[in-house]
């Protein structure tokens, strides 16, 4: 009897189709299985992405460049509509976010290059801030989720300090006596670190600040410019578009980690 069981088992083994010695194997009553399974990716080495960088611009606040003119309408200076199409204003304005020159530097010059006397800070402040027009809050939300999950979460971005500053007071008139760059686990922005995201030396030194692999971060931005630099230089991508489901980010993560598998 004790030999029928066994050729018995033997079959059974032998025609189950579903049986992968190297997934499953019985120990004594208790099956072991050396499958993954989802929960497995809540730990951060079994993960390929460990962390997201986003973009601030048109990912987490609300932005339209082209209400410049109208803002500086306000103040009474006429601007060409399309400013950085300007090759004397745009150098300014490149200068100003990759840290070259400080914001009274950059608002005389500037105000110098339109041919008018030079504009008071707190209004030239008003004007250039008059593209910025609301926190994409439900984006936000999602951040605080994505380093509860165990990410680490980054911005680069090219916004410059006079930006920064409003995007801030925005964010503290609905959260009071918090900072929207707390947000982060690290702010890298244009100005400081001295490269535009149009640049590899950008995303080198991002990487090399924080130990961090191009194969491990996911990279969030609404500019296909700059979806495509990150790309190249081996990082995920996840090309945003403005309002849309900011979740659908930890989607495209675990879709990325179950290819490891």
């Amino acid at each position: 009897m004790k030999y029928k069981i066994v050729g018995l088992l033997c079959i059974i083994l032998t025609i189950s189709p579903s049986y992968s010695q190297s997934d499953d194997f019985n120990v004594g009553n208790k099956c072991v299985s050396n499958r993954k399974s989802s929960s497995d990716f809540n730990i951060n080495n079994e993960r390929i992405v460990k962390a997201i960088i986003f973009d601030i611009g048109n990912v987490l606040v609300k932005v339209d460049l082209n209400l410049w003119q109208d803002g500086f309408n306000k103040i009474g200076v006429n601007i060409p509509k399309n400013m950085l199409q300007n090759n004397k204003l745009s150098e300014l304005v490149y200068s100003y976010t990759e840290g070259k020159i400080n914001t009274s530097t950059f608002v005389s010059r500037f105000s110098n290059a339109l041919g008018v006397e030079e504009i008071p800070e707190n209004e030239f402040k008003m004007a250039w801030n008059f593209v910025i027009l609301s926190l994409h809050l439900d984006a936000i939300e999602n951040l605080q989720k994505f380093r509860n999950s165990g990410y680490k979460i980054y911005a680069l971005s090219d916004n410059n300090h006079m930006h920064s500053e409003y995007i801030d007071e925005l964010y503290q008139q609905i959260y009071p006596d918090k900072s929207f760059f707390d947000l982060f686990d690290k702010v890298f922005l244009s100005q400081e670190i001295g490269f535009r995201k149009t640049s590899d030396e950008a995303w080198l030194y991002l990487l090399k600040d924080q130990k961090l692999k191009p194969e491990e971060c996911l990279f969030v931005d609404d500019m296909l410019i700059n979806i495509t630099r990150a790309k190249k230089l081996g990082l995920h991508v996840f090309h945003y578009e403005t309002g849309s489901d900011m979740s659908k980010v930890l989607e495209t993560i675990q879709a990325i980690n179950l290819k490891s598998i």
